[in-house]
């Protein structure tokens, strides 16, 4: 069989092993630079926390502050690549783990690159499950990283 990679998604968050992934996909692309890699960075929806009779609401200054925080953090992570190929930034909104699969689907990736979460058994429960809804949902390869 022969697979070619024309496409990486990396799911990245800033952390330390999305971190390791964008190296990992990094090493990938390198090969071919015709590859085009994407850092997709997934925020939570915001929704106003509702009280009886009120309600809270954030300053939009503050959601705004929080936007270019994550651009800021992907433009630097996109800087640190030491690679000829297309890198291309997202942001999109939603439940990290479906976001990234229907990228995924919408953009004909080819490759998901992502870190994983070992960080025992309880922790890894609740913040494993996106790279494991990933893995299950996504019609292409997806490469977790540790």
């Amino acid at each position: 069989m022969d697979y070619r990679v024309s496409s990486i998604l990396v799911a990245f968050d800033g952390s330390e092993l999305s971190r390791k992934a964008l190296q990992f996909a990094e090493n990938i692309a390198r090969t071919d630079e015709s590859i085009t890699v994407h850092l997709l960075t997934v925020k939570a929806p915001y929704y106003p926390v509702m009280y009886p009779g009120d309600y809270y609401v954030v300053d939009k200054k503050l959601l705004e502050d929080w936007d270019q925080q994550i651009k800021k953090t992907l433009d630097e992570a996109k800087a640190g690549l030491s690679i000829k190929n297309t890198v291309r930034t997202h942001i999109v909104t939603g439940s990290p783990a479906q976001a990234i699969v229907d990228f995924a689907d919408r953009h004909d990736i080819d490759l998901i690159v992502m870190g994983s979460r070992g960080l025992g058994p309880v922790k890894e429960f609740f913040l494993g499950s996106v790279s494991h809804h990933v893995v299950q949902a996504a019609k292409c390869p997806v490469l977790i990283v540790k």
